[in-house]
């Protein structure tokens, strides 16, 4: 993983996306979006996992 970001970044540089943020992939948002997920893996959601995952509707 080492320079992933950086060459996602100069990536989005070159192609003209210079105020597109990267935003890690370790982020999680609580989230209804990663329902279809759980569906297509056939598993169900145990637990809340709120407590750790970020609200999307407020800053970091």
């Amino acid at each position: 993983m080492d320079g992933q970001v950086q060459a996602i970044r100069q990536a989005l540089d070159a192609a003209g996306f210079t105020d597109t943020a990267i935003m890690s992939y370790s982020t999680k948002f609580a989230s209804s979006f990663y329902g279809p997920f759980r569906e297509a893996a056939g598993t169900a959601l145990k637990g809340d996992r709120k407590t750790y995952q970020m609200n999307p509707d407020e800053p970091p």
